[in-house]
């Protein structure tokens, strides 16, 4: 049986028996992973629910998008792709869900010890941010990692916010979050006010924004309500394939307190067949066999707006 049914068939199973979240690891420095070497293994731990809609909100489960982003992000950091983004002090996330996107980039900027960031995730439901404090703390522990790197949540509504309140970001990520039209007005007027902020320590603060493109009119009517508010595009880029590897483990089998430390000893092993540490997939499979390419038939496009 393929891995992707195996998946699908325990993701099903795990509904069946209301297992409502697991936990998502992303190794990121997979070559390493999939071909052992000394070599400490990277990797992201993200928690979420198994359902796309749970408690109100669509906001306890990682969206294609958020996969394409971070891939994307990651390799922006090897490659120069986007250099401003390394020379961020303030970045803020929107709509920040689990928070793979943001935890991604505290990740890449922790390994740059020299480098002073702060990151805001920011939503606006109650339960996200539990499930989102509850993801920074599973990769970085407390708030403050060191002095150099902050990381920390924030509650902010769309509709109900104070320019002068509104954190100096440099740079402005989000992903899926053009999807109904209703929101568009203050979505614009908030990315408008982000945008203008001239505390910035970029002379214009530039916006990442990912959309999976599920109404072609939909994105059009975003594309002209932010022209016509002053907002251009600099660069966008098409993508549909495969991104992040995501090994996925149901959260009933791990004590939350217990993940790390076993998920470190587990990587420090030479020999991943002779771990107990079993994934989803199935128990008869070594850890490194037992993962999943996350794939999108859909199309993702990434902007990078500013004002013009």
């Amino acid at each position: 049986m393929d891995p992707s049914d195996i998946l699908y068939q325990n993701i099903c199973l795990s509904m069946e028996s209301e297992q409502e979240y697991f936990f998502s690891i992303f190794p990121l420095n997979f070559k390493q992973f999939s071909s052992p070497s000394n070599e400490q293994i990277n990797y992201l731990v993200i928690c979420q629910n198994i359902q796309n809609i749970s408690k109100g909100t669509t906001g306890l489960c990682c969206w294609q998008a958020s996969f394409a982003l971070a891939d994307f992000l990651f390799l922006s950091f090897s490659t120069n792709l986007l250099p401003y983004l390394s020379n961020a002090k303030y970045i803020l996330e929107l709509g920040a869900g689990c928070g793979l996107v943001g935890i991604l980039l505290a990740n890449q900027f922790y390994l740059n010890k020299n480098k002073e960031i702060k990151l805001i995730l920011s939503d606006s439901d109650n339960f996200v941010l539990e499930l989102l404090n509850k993801n920074i703390k599973l990769n970085f522990g407390n708030e403050i990692i060191e002095d150099n790197l902050i990381i920390e949540s924030k509650y902010l509504d769309w509709n109900n916010f104070i320019p002068n309140d509104l954190p100096p970001a440099d740079v402005i990520v989000a992903s899926d979050i053009i999807y109904d039209p209703e929101l568009f007005p203050s979505l614009i007027n908030l990315l408008k006010c982000l945008l203008s902020n001239n505390q910035s320590f970029f002379n214009c603060p530039i916006a990442i924004i990912a959309c999976t493109i599920r109404n072609p009119e939909t994105l059009n009517l975003f594309l002209e309500l932010i022209a016509s508010k002053g907002i251009k595009i600099l660069q966008s880029w098409e993508l549909r394939g495969e991104y992040l590897n995501e090994l996925i483990f149901p959260s009933k089998q791990q004590k939350e307190e217990e993940l790390i430390p076993k998920l470190n000893s587990f990587f420090n092993l030479k020999d991943f067949s002779k771990t107990n540490f079993e994934p989803l997939f199935s128990p008869n499979l070594p850890l490194n066999y037992g993962y999943s390419l996350t794939n999108n038939l859909e199309k993702i496009v990434i902007f990078e707006f500013c004002l013009k």
